[in-house]
């Protein structure tokens, strides 16, 4: 259970995941990630949960400086947490080739 093998803050995201891309992916608790059919599908996933976080970061942003932030906030995004980002979908997820 994705609850029980991370901390609340990526178990939140990666249940948002799991919801989003319902019938594509599973978890399996023997490994501990995330697994997709394929590495398409991985990578496009990759990119909206990537977007999601960015669009996060520039929604706190705004609400902090009480105006629209605009690119500003997705470049702070991209410079400060992009890495870990990767860093942490490597840790959580893999793909695995189904063979026709």
């Amino acid at each position: 259970m994705i609850a029980n093998d991370f901390e609340p803050k990526i178990a939140a995201v990666l249940n948002r995941e799991m919801e989003l891309f319902e019938g594509y992916c599973c978890y399996d608790e023997k490994i501990k990630k995330i697994v997709y059919a394929n590495a398409m599908v991985a990578l496009f996933a990759y990119g909206i949960m990537q977007c999601e976080e960015m669009s996060k970061h520039k929604w706190i942003e705004g609400l902090k400086q009480g105006r629209d932030p605009g690119n500003t906030a997705i470049i702070d995004w991209i410079r400060n947490y992009a890495e870990e980002f990767s860093r942490i979908w490597r840790k959580t997820h893999t793909f695995v080739r189904i063979d026709l």
